[in-house]
């Protein structure tokens, strides 16, 4: 089904959202940030021996990078990317954190 130039595929928009359901989510949401929080500063959890998964590892930091940054633009086929090894500083910083998420990435 097409639709004509300006015309809106959802005219109703979303539909409304109790306010139990709302007010669920509003109380439960610092729990979810501080249990993230968690997550991210458990550094048994990270890197290939880490007691969650690789694919779980980049879900989280990818999900907790677009909370504090935003949604990422498109990348390009041709785009460089910079991967810091072990040990190396890259742009002034370096995290332990990042040194295993590195080691994730198969080398080539």
């Amino acid at each position: 089904m097409r639709f004509k130039k300006g015309q809106s595929g959802n005219p109703r928009g979303r539909p409304a959202m109790s306010k139990e359901v709302r007010d669920a989510i509003q109380a439960n949401g610092e729990v979810a940030v501080r249990r993230m929080s968690d997550l991210l500063n458990d550094d048994a959890a990270w890197g290939p021996d880490g007691w969650l998964k690789p694919v779980v590892q980049i879900k989280l930091l990818a999900i907790a990078h677009e909370r504090a940054f935003g949604r990422a633009g498109a990348v390009s086929l041709n785009q460089q990317i910079v991967v810091a090894k072990p040990g190396e500083n890259v742009g002034g910083r370096t995290s332990r954190q990042a040194r295993q998420f590195a080691a994730l990435i198969p080398k080539q």
